[in-house]
């Protein structure tokens, strides 16, 4: 399958994920519930299945025992991540640009020799985009300005929540902190909606 069809099914699969996440899973998740297991069942198979995706194109990668072969799948998956950038589809193409980081990868020399200066580029545009300094100011510019069908980088925007629920007291004088519950329920909200909005939008 070529690279462009390949990271449409990729994305069709994982709108299909994320968009069956419930709004109520992501709190006992942040708050580590026990029954959380039970009760973000969507969430945590999303989170799950964003690390079986790194594992999935490392060993892609891996398993091809030339240095011919291997540079022929780094540069697809390369252009898959491309592919992927384009769809808005910053799920998979996270998970992809982690894998390719990975330093299991950099060590093969003599693949990457054979990848074009162009790609290797390509490559690193992306691991811009995903630069955590100035708390992830280029993604989330990005993000917030793309129109349509949305697949948020989910790493991130549990760390936010997190962030929210570990950096701000639940309880003000004794009353709850509405403005905490607030600012978690505009996060997930955006999210639930970025992810279910009609394609024919995009």
């Amino acid at each position: 399958m070529q690279a462009h069809d390949l990271a449409i099914h990729i994305t069709s699969y994982d709108q299909l994920i994320l968009s069956a996440i419930n709004e109520r899973e992501f709190l006992p998740v942040v708050l580590r519930f026990q029954q959380a297991h039970c009760t973000s069942k969507n969430l945590i198979f999303a989170i799950e299945q964003f690390t079986e995706t790194i594992q999935w194109v490392k060993q892609s990668i891996m398993s091809n025992k030339t240095d011919k072969k291997k540079a022929v799948a780094l540069k697809k998956f390369i252009h898959i991540g491309l592919t992927l950038r384009s769809l808005a589809n910053y799920y998979s193409l996270g998970a992809f640009v982690f894998a390719l980081s990975d330093s299991s990868l950099a060590k093969l020399k003599g693949s990457w020799k054979r990848v074009s200066d162009e790609d290797r580029a390509s490559l690193t545009d992306l691991e811009l985009l995903f630069d955590p300094s100035r708390n992830h100011q280029k993604y989330r510019k990005e993000f917030a300005g793309v129109q349509g069908v949305t697949l948020p980088f989910i790493p991130l925007l549990m760390k936010d929540l997190t962030f929210l629920q570990e950096g701000n007291a639940t309880n003000v004088d004794n009353m709850i902190n509405f403005e905490k519950m607030l600012m978690m329920c505009k996060q997930i909200q955006t999210f639930t909606k970025v992810c279910r909005q009609d394609a024919s939008h995009k």
